[in-house]
């Protein structure tokens, strides 16, 4: 039976291995926690010189990332919730790895906690190929926005050329200097649309850190659809827009957002590209409880059923 046991032990921990999954263990009444082999090669812990408690373990957290990690702790322990998240660690060596973990919590007849088991997996290498695709889609759109905006400032600068040649007219009469005045006017005009353009384009192009607040979601769907307009008349498609007036704001980044209407936009218009008749693209925006929902579709074929 000692044999069986050695060996059953080592088939698992060679599968934790594999997988790069480990399990643990957390004895909430007495604070003990203990960790499966391949936790401690995760977090890149010395198993000698840990102390086996949650608080030992709330050290290696990222520390932008602990508030959250307790609040899930909290709520599954008062309040029952599933313990399914995904957070950053620091390593000994200061480099950063992200890990998903699950846990259950189990408890006596009253309802009391009185320990957790969970799991916990490395899943660095799976959110930098998501954050390669991520970045790809986005400058796969870019590059789709890339003829509608050559259009966009096109227009601009041929106003710009017929203001210039009329004040070059106008040079010959000195004295009509009212016309001059406006038609100088209209050419600053233009070159401020053109900048508006380009500025708003650096602006989805740049990688930021997400910077998060209140907004209306109508406005950032407004403003991809100004940015796609060029590209929708080209590939002669109308949009079609029933954006709720009573919504309520929503904490997101705003340039964010537009990058992911301006995916789906493109993604429609991908669909549509080789069809026949009428091309439309569907955007609405509506309540569901405390929820806001934006809901994007389009007159394509669809996804074939294979």
């Amino acid at each position: 039976m000692t044999e069986c046991l050695q060996k059953s032990e080592a088939r698992l921990s060679e599968a934790e291995k594999i997988s790069r999954m480990g399990s643990w263990e957390w004895e909430i009444t007495e604070n003990r926690l203990s960790l499966s082999k391949e936790v401690y090669h995760v977090f890149s812990i010395d198993a000698e010189n840990f102390q086996g408690t949650i608080e030992a373990a709330m050290d290696h957290v990222h520390p932008e990332d602990r508030d959250f990690v307790r609040k899930s702790i909290d709520e599954t322990l008062h309040k029952n919730r599933p313990f399914d998240l995904e957070h950053r660690i620091i390593l000994s060596d200061g480099r950063r790895k992200f890990v998903h973990q699950r846990a259950e919590l189990y408890t006596d007849e009253a309802g009391h906690p009185l320990r957790m088991i969970g799991t916990v997996q490395d899943i660095t290498r799976e959110k930098e190929l998501e954050r390669i695709i991520i970045e790809q889609e986005r400058m796969a759109s870019l590059g789709h926005m890339a003829a509608g905006i050559a259009h966009e400032i096109r227009n601009p600068l041929s106003g710009i050329n017929v203001c210039l040649d009329a004040i070059r007219e106008n040079l010959v009469d000195l004295g009509n200097t009212e016309d001059m005045v406006e038609l100088i006017g209209e050419a600053k005009a233009a070159t401020g649309k053109i900048e508006a353009v380009i500025k708003h384009v650096l602006e989805l192009a740049m990688p930021h850190k997400p910077s998060m607040k209140s907004i209306d979601i109508n406005e950032a769907i407004q403003e991809t659809i100004g940015v796609w307009a060029a590209n929708l008349a080209k590939s002669e498609i109308k949009v079609e827009a029933d954006l709720a007036t009573t919504l309520p704001p929503v904490f997101a980044d705003p340039q964010l957002m537009e990058q992911v209407f301006l995916n789906l936009f493109s993604n429609a218009s991908d669909a549509m590209e080789d069809m026949e008749g009428d091309k439309k693209i569907f955007v609405s925006t509506s309540t569901q409880g405390r929820n806001v929902v934006v809901k994007v579709g389009d007159s394509g074929p669809g996804i074939p059923v294979d």
